[in-house]
Formats: C-alpha cells, sequence, structure tokens
C-alpha cells in the first residue's frame, strides 16, 4: 500500500500536462501486504490523480501453477477497473513484446487503453506522438514536432526544459511556457483541419481541397531535401531555390 501511496504523490506532483499517466506492477508470486483498506485508499488517491493501474504476474513455465493463481488473486486487487483488461498473466519472454512494446499500440490489450478513445485530443488527453502520421496534425500537437529525415512524428526538444527560463529563451525551436501546467511545449499552432474554406488561402501551410470544401494540408511542405525525396506524395527538390515542390504529372 505505501508504494501505490507513494505513486500516487509523485504524480500529484508532477505537472499536470495531459499525458496519460500509467503504473505498471509486475510480480512473479504472492503480493503480501495485509492492510487491504490501506490499499483500497491508496488505489483511491491513484484514480484522483487520473493514474491506470496495470498488472502483470510474470511466470517461467508455460502452464499455470499455483504460486502464479496465488500471485494473480493478491495482484488484481490493485489494478484499474475493469479488472481484467488491466491485467495480464504472462510468461516472462512475453512480457517486452506484449507490455513494455504494446503499451502505446492502440491494437495492444494494454494499449488500447491508453491511447484508443482515451488517447483522442478530445478528451483533453494527449496522444503519444508516434501515433501522429500526417505532419499536419503532428505540428498542430503542442508537445510533438515532425522530422524530416524519418519523416516521423516525436516529442518536441521543448519538453526537456523543465524551467521557464530555458524555455523562453528556446527561440529555435518555438517554445513556450505553460504557467499553469508548469511545462514547456511549443507555441501553438493551428491546423489546417480547423480553418474555414474562407481562412484556408491565408495560411501559406493550408490549401483547399480539390472539391474546395475543406482545407487541408499543403503537399511537399519540407525543409530538407532527404525528407522530400522521401515523402510519398512524390514531392522533388529544387537545387536552385532550395525548395520542395511537388512533382508534375508527365501525361
Amino acid at each position: 500500500a505505501k508504494g501505490l501511496t507513494d505513486v500516487a504523490q509523485m504524480f500529484h506532483a508532477s505537472p499536470n500536462d495531459g499525458r496519460q499517466r500509467v503504473l505498471i506492477i509486475i510480480t512473479d508470486g504472492q503480493v503480501f501486504d495485509p492492510d487491504t483498506q490501506a490499499v483500497l485508499q491508496a488505489r483511491g488517491e491513484l484514480d484522483k490523480e487520473r493514474v491506470q493501474v496495470f498488472g502483470v504476474v510474470v511466470r517461467k513455465a508455460t502452464a499455470h501453477t499455483a504460486i502464479d493463481d496465488l500471485a494473480e488473486q493478491t495482484l488484481k486487487p490493485m489494478v484499474s477497473v475493469p479488472k481484467d483488461d488491466h491485467f495480464q498473466n504472462l510468461m516472462i519472454d512475453e512480457v517486452p513484446t506484449l507490455v513494455l512494446g504494446e503499451i502505446c499500440d492502440p491494437n495492444g490489450k494494454f494499449g488500447r487503453l491508453v491511447v484508443g478513445t482515451n488517447g483522442s485530443s478530445s478528451t483533453g488527453v494527449n496522444k503519444p506522438c508516434k501515433q501522429h502520421t500526417l505532419m499536419g496534425a503532428c505540428n498542430a500537437d503542442s508537445g510533438c514536432a515532425w522530422y524530416d529525415a524519418t519523416l516521423s512524428c516525436a516529442d518536441t526538444p521543448c519538453m526537456q526544459h523543465c524551467e521557464e527560463i530555458p524555455c523562453k529563451n528556446d527561440t529555435t525551436n518555438k517554445c513556450a511556457w505553460d504557467s499553469t501546467k508548469s511545462l514547456c511545449q511549443k507555441e501553438p499552432q493551428v491546423g489546417c483541419d480547423s480553418l474555414s474554406a474562407g481562412e484556408c488561402p491565408k495560411n501559406p501551410k493550408c490549401e483547399l481541397s480539390k472539391d474546395n470544401t475543406t482545407c487541408v494540408d499543403k503537399k511537399c511542405l519540407h525543409d530538407t531535401e532527404q525528407g522530400c525525396v522521401a515523402d510519398p506524395d512524390k514531392c522533388v527538390w529544387n537545387n536552385i531555390d532550395q525548395e520542395c515542390t511537388e512533382k508534375p504529372c508527365n501525361h
């Protein structure tokens, strides 16, 4: 119970930055904690801090032993509800793939609870940056940045600043300090899909769709030759103007 309480206090002292809060408890045997009431109280504190608690029993053999069953009985009361969805009984070799490898995978047993619908921006919880597959959506997320070299989305360097002054001084990455969350993120950006048909042409990174009904990201908006030629939208790099443009259609 003390361990759960300590985790709750740690999250309470952490910035409320919109990211999912997850605790994974892994054991290979019975969990010894005679104070059941203290465990329930600690679980309540974790719920208040919006922490999802997952439990994993690891076993050495394919068959379940009495020790494995006892470990499951004592661990399950500590995990979030629905308990069967927040619990797995795995062979030890399966843990890296099925737990750690899938914790941010919307198709994984735990991942669908961490990412899934709970990871959408409509709930106020940011999805993992790597789940953004489009440059526009990635750059519109204040915690993410698009990297041309890999054509992928990852955490913005701004997240590495833990104090206000270094955050504000980082003009290269266009960082901004959120005093409410005590967090450094990118300056807010407006996604093309949120602009009206009239506002769309005013943004140099946006354009109207072919039927002129919606605002979409302009293609080939890359700052580097590497990102340009690797873009699946068939872009071409202009060495003279040092810019990326759409490849002409040759019939």
